[in-house]
């Protein structure tokens, strides 16, 4: 049989009445008053949207905030989800049906599932690597504004055969 010693909650010694625990409670209501929360329930971000946009040429920004905004209003089942490497959009919250890298060599980088194929007139769309472990296989590079008008096209096709 083993005995268990509990500290008193409520009298002059408690834990409650310690410095560490009122530092605690502290740090924790901090932690709670400042937190924010995006109303936007097609955003679900791991991380701010910033890393991938900061020191990058505004050129790039621009094309991906266009691109962004499109996807985002394009239905209520797409969402966006930001990871540390890339941006990807979501069918539903389960399935990636496009992402999105902005590269610092002025560029970016849209990947897509292979059923695009269909609606890619001009083969812009590349297939990468199968070594790269990406479920979106198709790759395209937009490093001017024509190219981004190319994909809004297509992608309009695109996402109606996917949703």
């Amino acid at each position: 049989m083993e005995l268990l010693s509990l500290n008193d909650f409520r009298g002059k010694k408690s834990v409650v009445n310690t410095k560490e625990f009122k530092d605690f409670v502290k740090e924790e209501r901090n932690r709670v008053i400042y937190k924010k929360y995006d109303m936007d329930i097609n955003i679900r971000d791991l991380y701010p949207i910033n890393i991938h946009t900061d020191n990058k040429r505004e050129e790039d920004v621009e094309r991906f905030n266009q691109l962004n905004i499109f996807l985002l209003n394009f239905n209520d089942r797409i969402n966006r989800r930001v990871t540390k490497k890339e941006i990807v959009y979501k069918k539903d919250k389960c399935r990636s049906i496009l992402t999105i890298q902005i590269s610092k060599r002025g560029y970016l980088k849209v990947f897509a599932l292979p059923c695009i194929e269909k609606y890619d007139f001009l083969h812009l769309f590349k297939t990468i690597a199968k070594s790269n472990c990406k479920p979106l296989e198709k790759l395209i590079l937009i490093k001017e504004d024509k190219d981004l008008k190319y994909l809004i096209e297509t992608i309009k096709q695109y996402l109606k055969d996917v949703l």
